[in-house]
């Protein structure tokens, strides 16, 4: 009799453990993981283009449409480059933006991409200036 009750509860504690629902037992950010973008701003050194330099303080502004990238707001990020002319930008949430990079002062130029921001994902982006 003790057996057939051990052996009950013992079925019982087992089921329970086996039923647990597996959505608690996923990680439910992984498939939001948000995207990651590097940005590298170069400057040509000649005409010909085919020597760069780094640009070390080039500011990238991220807007979320075009719109607000003409009318220069609401701003979604910004950042400067630093002395490799990169700058990283995490936890990007939309699937697009629309970026100006404008040349540290007294250059003081503007380029206009839109880049593609997928989830889960790090998007490389290279900017080169001509020489001005």
């Amino acid at each position: 009799m003790k057996i057939k009750i051990l052996l009950s509860f013992f079925s019982l504690s087992l089921f329970i453990a086996c039923g647990k629902d597996p959505d608690i037992l996923e990680d439910p950010t992984s498939f939001e993981e948000p995207a990651k973008l590097e940005v590298q701003v170069q400057l040509c050194l000649n005409e010909a283009c085919d020597s760069l330099t780094q640009m070390p303080g080039a500011r990238i502004f991220l807007f979320e449409n075009a719109q607000y990238r003409s009318e220069g707001s609401p701003i979604a990020y910004d950042g400067t480059t630093n002395g490799f002319g990169k700058v990283r930008f995490e936890a990007l949430d939309s699937l697009n933006y629309w970026m100006t990079i404008k040349m540290p002062n007294p250059d003081g130029r503007s380029q206009f991409e839109q880049v593609k921001t997928p989830k889960r994902t790090t998007t490389f982006v290279e900017v080169v200036f001509e020489k001005g």
